[in-house]
C-alpha cells in the first residue's frame, strides 16, 4: 500500500534527480533559459499592445513645416499687408529702395524674388507712407550690418539716439566664422561692396562723426567690408514698417505659416471644425525642456543651441479617408517637408513587435527542443541506474504506468523548478528594466509587474511542467517498450 501513495512517487522522483546531479542541473538551466525567453516575449508583446492601446486617435496625420528657409531667386511670394499707422498717414505700399518715397508694390501683391533687390542675402521691403518726405526724424540712429557674413560672435547693435555732429567709435573685433576671411573695416556706401575688390571707408575702431545728411530714414548704416564677399543662393525677406507704423509688421516666416495654415485647413477628409491643431516649435521645445529638466547638462545644451524642432500641424481625418491621398496633398503644400501618420507609427510598432516575436519564438522553439533532449537524457540515466529494480518490478506484476510514474514526475518537477526560478529572475529583471525605461524614455509606458505576474507565473509553471513531462515520457516509454 505504501508504494501507491503519492509520497512514494515524489520521493522516488527526488532521489532520481539527486542521483543524476549534473544532468539534472543542465536540464534546469536549459529549460530555465527557454522559459525566460518565452516570458520576455510575452511581456514585450503585452507592453507593446498596451502602448498601442494608449495611443490617442490613430486617425491623425502630423505635418512638419519649416518656414525658416530662405526664398530662392524667381520664387513667387505674397507681400505683407499694410501695417497699422500711428496717426492719419496713409500707407502707400512697399519699396525695396530705402531712400525712395514712391511705392513699388502694393500690400498683399505678388512679388517675384529677384536677387538684384537683395543686400547680402536679404531683401528688405520698406513701408512707404504718405508724407514720408516731410517726416522729421528724432535724432540719428545707427545700424551695423555684417554684410551677410556668418560671424564667430554676434554683432552687437547700438540702440542709442545721437545728434548731428556726435562721434562714435566703430567696432573693431569682428571675426568671421571662416578663419580664412579677414575683416577689413566699414563703409556706408553699399555700392562699394559690389566692386570686385571692396574698399573700406573706415578702419576697424575708427572714430566717426555722425551727420544728418548721411542718414536714410533717420538711420546711418555701416556695412562690414571683408577680404572675401559671401555668395547667396537663398534670400531672407524682411519688412521695415517705418517710424509711422503703430506696430511691427508680420515677418515673412509668420506670413508663410499663416498661408500654410489656410491650405492645411482646406485639405480633404478633415474630421470636424477642430480637425487641425497647430503646435509651434517653441511649444515643442518648451515641452521637451520640461521633460529634460532633471538632466542639467542636456538642458543647458538645448538652451545654447537654436531651436531644432519644426512647427507641426496635427490633422485629424475621418475614418473613410484615403490617407495616401491626404499625405500627398499635404506634402504638396509649400513649406511642408514631411508627414507622419499615427497609423504609420502603430504599423511600425506592430512590425517591430512581430519581428521581435518571430525571433523570440523560434529561439524558444530551439531551446524547447534542446530542453526536451536534455531531460530525455537525464531521465534515461535514472532509468539505467534503476534498470534491475524495474525488471524485478515487472516480474512481480507492476504495471508500466506504475513504473513510469516516478520518472514522469521527475521530469515535471524539473520543469516546475525551472519555471519558479525563471519567474523569480524575471520578476527582479522586470523591475530594473521598467525603472530604466521610465527614467530614460519618457514616451514609453511600462506596465507594472502586478499587471503581468499572473500570466507570467502560469506560463512558467505550465510550459515548464509540460516540457519536463514530455521529455520524461519519451525516455521511460522508449525503455519500457524495448
Amino acid at each position: 500500500m505504501r508504494r501507491n501513495k503519492p509520497s512514494f512517487f515524489i520521493g522516488q522522483a527526488f532521489r532520481g534527480m539527486f542521483r543524476n546531479g549534473m544532468m539534472t542541473a543542465a536540464s534546469v538551466v536549459v529549460l530555465f533559459a527557454c522559459l525566460t525567453v518565452l516570458g520576455a516575449f510575452m511581456m514585450i508583446a503585452r507592453n507593446i499592445d498596451y502602448n498601442l492601446e494608449s495611443l490617442d486617435n490613430l486617425n491623425q496625420l502630423v505635418a512638419f513645416c519649416d518656414t525658416s528657409t530662405g526664398r530662392t531667386n524667381g520664387e513667387r511670394i505674397t507681400l505683407a499687408g499694410a501695417p497699422e499707422n500711428k496717426g492719419t498717414a496713409k500707407f502707400l505700399g512697399w519699396t525695396t529702395v530705402r531712400s525712395s518715397d514712391s511705392a513699388m508694390y502694393q500690400a498683399g501683391q505678388k512679388y517675384t524674388v529677384n536677387e538684384e533687390d537683395s543686400r547680402f542675402g536679404t531683401i528688405t521691403f520698406y513701408a512707404v507712407w504718405e508724407g514720408d518726405s516731410d517726416v522729421k526724424y528724432d535724432g540719428i540712429r545707427i545700424s551695423f550690418n555684417a554684410s551677410g557674413m556668418k560671424l564667430a560672435e554676434p554683432l552687437e547693435q547700438d540702440d542709442a539716439v545721437y545728434s548731428n555732429g556726435d562721434k562714435i567709435v566703430l567696432p573693431s573685433d569682428l571675426q568671421s566664422a571662416n578663419s580664412s576671411i579677414s575683416f577689413l573695416g566699414w563703409t556706408t556706401v553699399y555700392e562699394a561692396l559690389l566692386e570686385e575688390t571692396p574698399t573700406a571707408l573706415y578702419n576697424p575702431g575708427d572714430e566717426v562723426t555722425l551727420l544728418s545728411q548721411d542718414t536714410r530714414r533717420g538711420v546711418i548704416e555701416f556695412f562690414a567690408v571683408w577680404s572675401e564677399t559671401p555668395a547667396f543662393g537663398e534670400y531672407d525677406i524682411v519688412y521695415d514698417p517705418g517710424t509711422q507704423a503703430d506696430a511691427k509688421v508680420a515677418t515673412d516666416s509668420e506670413l508663410r505659416l499663416s498661408a500654410v495654415m489656410q491650405m492645411v485647413s482646406s485639405l480633404p477628409y478633415l474630421e470636424g471644425p477642430d480637425a487641425v491643431r497647430f503646435v509651434s516649435k517653441e511649444e515643442t521645445l518648451e515641452n521637451e525642456m520640461s521633460s529634460l529638466a532633471k538632466y542639467e547638462g542636456i538642458k543647458e545644451l538645448f538652451s545654447e543651441l537654436d531651436n531644432p524642432y519644426p512647427d507641426t500641424f496635427i490633422i485629424t481625418y475621418s475614418a473613410d479617408a484615403d490617407v495616401e491621398e491626404l499625405e500627398q496633398k499635404a506634402l504638396a503644400i509649400p513649406d511642408i517637408y514631411n508627414t507622419r501618420s499615427r497609423a504609420q507609427i502603430a504599423e511600425s510598432i506592430n512590425t517591430l513587435r512581430n519581428g521581435t516575436s518571430s525571433v523570440l519564438f523560434w529561439f524558444s522553439v530551439v531551446l524547447f527542443v534542446v530542453s526536451v533532449v536534455v531531460i530525455v537524457n537525464t531521465v534515461k540515466l535514472a532509468v539505467e541506474y534503476r534498470s534491475k529494480e524495474i525488471v524485478i518490478m515487472r516480474y512481480i506484476g507492476a504495471t508500466k504506468s506504475f513504473i513510469a510514474a516516478p520518472f514522469e514526475l521527475e521530469g515535471a518537477i524539473i520543469g516546475i523548478f525551472s519555471g519558479l526560478l525563471s519567474f523569480a529572475v524575471q520578476w527582479i529583471a522586470y523591475g530594473y528594466v521598467a525603472r530604466l525605461i521610465t527614467r530614460e524614455i519618457s514616451i514609453i509606458t511600462v506596465l507594472p509587474f502586478s499587471a503581468v505576474w499572473g500570466m507570467l507565473l502560469i506560463e512558467c509553471l505550465v510550459v515548464g511542467a509540460v516540457t519536463g513531462l514530455i521529455g520524461s515520457v519519451i525516455a521511460i516509454w522508449r525503455y519500457l517498450k524495448a
